[in-house]
């Protein structure tokens, strides 16, 4: 699943990386025994499958012999992480439209979670998931905890404390390391997972760019269509998304689509086309795009549509609109 790229690197890697040398792991090891590469979590436009992060966190909680991996990973995170999400968050107009707005769109970048806001007279509510503890998701039951601690001081600041973390399962050991951690008080054995903080915090103020906002808020909604539109439609927001990193191959496609390349291929005939063709329609299209505007040199659209040989977009180029570049800019 994906999300976009404004040249901000995600800070899923950086953090993740972080964590696990801090806990006196391999990094690169985790990965591999996670069947993952770092693109999969580098990339502030990709969105990991969720069953490819649960099982990312248990095997960096099993290597680092760190039962509480996943709350220290998310202590360090920040909003880059989420890619256009991240960048609409921190520019909603106050912190309740923040939360709403990861509400309403955080199965596109964070589905395993499921927060909600409740308002009741002077008292607000996060809750964080509707989990109940258990060896098989404990690793995203920390981690949707402590993300919402963390999402909150980066909305409040670092040193905003709520009224409570209710947790609603009987879990001291859990509730002191996020007293540990965040110095908040944490109350067992409640009715829900939630963060229990003044309404009026809500109110407070992040940012005025509104019409900044808004152009990301239209990114997302695109997104969240193509999303769930077909494998075709799917498997090019993926190429356009990957080109300019130079990491478009069929392999890291069917990856991120958590297909076989065989099964990739198979779908996509069935659909009357090809990787391949695929590749060419997405190039030529962000080619059309950028030549009306008329903002970046050939040199730089090259790389955009990520052709290691400036010479192999020129016949690209010929193919598409029966002139090589040099003519079509003298006409």
């Amino acid at each position: 699943h994906v999300m976009v790229n404004p040249k901000l690197r995600s800070s899923l890697w950086d953090s993740f990386r972080e964590t696990v040398l801090n806990l006196g792991g391999d990094p690169q090891k985790i990965l591999d025994k996670a069947r993952l590469t770092s693109l999969e979590i580098e990339h502030p436009g990709l969105l990991m499958q969720s069953h490819s992060f649960e099982r990312l966190l248990n095997v960096a909680a099993a290597e680092t012999r760190s039962e509480y991996f996943s709350l220290y990973l998310s202590s360090r995170l920040d909003l880059s992480f989420m890619g256009t999400l991240g960048l609409l968050l921190q520019n909603a107009d106050t912190v309740e439209a923040a939360l709403k707005t990861l509400i309403r769109y955080q199965p596109v970048r964070i589905h395993w979670a499921d927060p909600e806001l409740k308002i009741e007279g002077e008292t607000a509510c996060l809750y964080t998931n509707n989990l109940h503890f258990s060896e098989q998701v404990k690793q995203y039951f920390y981690m949707s905890v402590g993300m919402g601690l963390t999402f909150l001081k980066i909305f409040l600041g670092e040193n905003w404390k709520p009224d409570a973390v209710h947790l609603s399962d009987d879990l001291p050991e859990f509730a002191g390391q996020l007293n540990r951690l965040h110095g908040v008080p944490v109350l067992t054995a409640r009715e829900r997972n939630q963060i229990v903080f003044k309404a009026s915090d809500l109110q407070q103020k992040i940012s005025t760019f509104g019409q900044f906002g808004k152009y990301l808020q239209f990114q997302l909604d695109e997104m969240e269509q193509r999303f769930q539109a077909d494998i075709a439609s799917r498997s090019k927001y993926l190429i356009r998304t990957l080109l300019p990193e130079g990491a478009c191959s069929i392999e890291n496609v069917s990856s991120l689509l958590s297909l076989s390349k065989r099964t990739l291929r198979r779908r996509l005939q069935a659909r009357g086309t090809t990787f391949t063709q695929l590749v060419e329609e997405v190039r030529q299209s962000i080619t059309r795009q950028h030549i009306k505007q008329a903002r970046l040199s050939f040199g730089q659209l090259s790389y955009l549509l990520g052709y290691s040989e400036p010479s192999a977009f020129s016949r690209a180029f010929k193919r598409w609109f029966g002139v090589a570049p040099s003519k079509w800019k003298n006409q």
